[in-house]
């Protein structure tokens, strides 16, 4: 059997197991302590969560693909970029249908833009636990803090079924909070950047 970390075979001294559970997670072990984390694992060229059953005696070939966490983190925030314009639309859909009264379709885009809401605050707690940057021009604690409460205050208006609340608080809070996260994305974005190039630097 042999192993691959971004197309590289691996020292053999990895092999020392004859259970598949085991050598993945020395893998991941050694993947983890080079700073890296793991975008994607094959087996004989087949995803590993398309593999049932197999055997190590089966296994000829273990793909591991990995990339820095600065990488994956720009590449989200470029997304949400584009997906604060999206949400932004769906937030005055919701404010114009509670207006009449049309509860029940706006509560249909009102899961979708909670779904959002929550993409949004995974991706800064991963800039957080993952990168653990200090970051220079932005408070970003208090970004991040700001936007949890204001979604706390949403899910709670939702629960007390107090739309004129939930109305107001998606209007005149969220709207803008998306807007200074929009400011803030390409200072949040050229950190990232270097922090990514200077620990690369290093390596």
């Amino acid at each position: 059997m042999e192993i691959f970390i971004d197309k590289v075979k691996v020292d053999a001294d990895i092999e020392k197991t004859d259970d598949l559970d085991t050598i993945i997670k020395e893998v991941e072990n050694f993947i983890k302590e080079t700073g890296k984390v793991i975008i994607s694992i094959n087996i004989d060229g087949r995803a590993l969560e398309d593999v049932d059953n197999v055997t190590i005696n089966e296994v000829k070939k273990i793909e591991f693909e990995t990339q820095i966490p600065q990488v994956l983190l720009l590449e989200s925030f470029q997304e949400m970029n584009n997906y604060i314009y999206k949400l932004k639309d769906g937030i005055q859909n919701i404010v114009n249908l509670l207006a009449i009264e049309e509860e029940s379709e706006a509560f249909t885009i009102i899961v979708q833009l909670t779904n959002g809401l929550e993409w949004i605050d995974n991706v800064f707690s991963s800039v957080k636990e993952i990168l653990g940057i200090e970051f220079k021009k932005i408070e970003f604690d208090e970004l991040i803090e700001s936007f949890q409460n204001i979604v706390e205050s949403i899910v709670e208006s939702i629960e007390d079924r107090d739309y004129v609340l939930l109305s107001d608080i998606l209007e005149y809070e969220l709207l803008d909070m998306l807007e200074d996260i929009e400011k803030k994305l390409p200072i949040l974005y050229d950190e990232i950047l270097e922090d990514g190039k200077n620990k690369y630097m290093k390596s």
